[in-house]
C-alpha cells in the first residue's frame, strides 16, 4: 500500500504504491515504547528512553536512532528522537508512543490522513480521509486545530525546526488571505459553539454556527477529525434543547465521518 521513499528536501516519507480509497486503513501499529510527553524534567525522561531503547532488538535500535532529530545540540539524542517524533496516545494524552513507521508520515497542512490512537486496539491507526493516488505522498498533519498561515509557521518552526512549504503554506498572497481568514473564522465560532452556556441560552445560532464552520471546512478542503467533532457538537445541542430528531441525524453523520477517519473499531466510534 506504501513504501519509503526520499522525499528531496523534506528526507524520507511515505509513499502511496497504489490507489488508497477514502476511509482505508494504512497502518495500524504498536509503539516500540512509551513515554511522558510534557515532563518537566528531561533527565528523567531521557533515562526513562535509554530503559526502553536497551529492551529493543539491534534492528528497531538502528531504526530508533536513524529518525530525524529536530532538537540536535539542544537536548540528549536519544530525547530529541524521541521529542520529534512521539504521537499522542489520545486526545489531550499525558503520554506518547514511538511509532517506526508512523514516524516516517511527513507533515502537511493539507493533509490526506488521520493519526488516532486507538484504545481498543493498543495501536496508533493511520487512515486516509481522501482518496489518495498511486505516488501520492501520505502526509498527516503535526498541528491541531485551524491556525492560520504566520501562526502555522511559527508553531512548526518552534516545535520541529522546519517551515512548512505545502500546497497551502504556498499559495499567492491573495489566496492566502482568503484562506487566513477563513480559517480565523473557523477558530472564533468554534470557540463560540464550545462555550457550554452558548448552546443552552442560544441554541439556533450555535447550529447557524456549526453550519457555518463545516461550510468553511468545505472551502478550506479540511475533512480530518475537526468534522465528527462538529457533528458532535451539533448533537449535543440538539439533545440539550430537546430536538431529538435532529440529534438522531447529527449523531448518525458523527459516525459515519468517525468510522471513516479512525475505523469502526475505534472507541469513539463504537461509544
Amino acid at each position: 500500500m506504501y513504501e519509503v521513499r526520499t522525499m528531496g528536501g523534506k528526507g524520507l516519507g511515505l509513499v502511496a504504491t497504489c490507489n488508497i480509497p477514502k476511509g482505508a486503513r494504512i497502518i495500524s501499529e504498536t509503539a516500540i515504547f512509551e513515554m511522558p510527553r510534557n515532563s518537566i524534567n528531561p533527565t528523567t525522561v531521557h533515562k526513562w528512553i535509554l530503559k526502553c531503547l536497551e529492551k529493543l532488538d539491534d534492528e528497531k535500535r538502528k531504526a530508533f536512532y536513524d529518525l530525524h532529530n529536530a532538537h540536535g545540540g539542544e537536548v540528549e539524542t536519544a530525547l530529541g528522537i524521541a521529542r520529534t517524533n512521539a504521537l499522542p496516545l489520545g486526545s489531550n494524552a499525558t503520554e506518547g508512543g514511538l511509532f517506526l513507521g508512523a514516524s516516517r508520515i511527513n507533515h502537511s497542512c493539507c493533509h490526506n490522513a488521520q493519526n488516532t490512537w486507538n484504545a481498543n486496539l493498543n495501536q496508533l491507526t493511520i487512515h486516509a480521509f481522501k482518496d489518495i493516488k498511486e505516488g501520492e505522498e501520505i502526509c498527516i498533519s503535526y498541528l491541531d486545530g485551524s491556525e492560520d498561515y504566520q501562526t502555522r509557521q511559527r508553531d512548526l518552526q518552534a516545535r520541529f525546526c522546519f517551515s512548512c512549504t505545502c500546497d497551502l503554506c504556498s499559495l499567492s498572497p491573495s489566496k492566502r488571505q482568503r484562506s487566513d481568514k477563513r480559517l480565523n473564522e473557523i477558530t472564533r465560532l468554534d470557540e463560540i459553539i464550545g462555550d457550554g452556556m452558548s448552546i443552552v441560552t442560544t441554541p439556533i445560532a450555535c447550529l447557524y454556527h456549526a453550519r457555518r464552520v463545516l461550510e468553511l471546512l468545505k472551502e478550506e478542503q479540511i475533512e480530518d477529525a475537526r468534522i465528527p467533532r462538529l457533528y458532535y457538537d451539533a448533537f449535543q445541542i440538539a439533545i440539550a434543547n430537546g430536538d431529538e430528531a435532529r440529534a438522531k441525524v447529527f449523531t448518525e453523520r458523527a459516525y459515519a465521518t468517525r468510522v471513516i477517519l479512525e475505523g469502526e473499531d475505534s472507541p469513539e466510534a463504537v461509544d
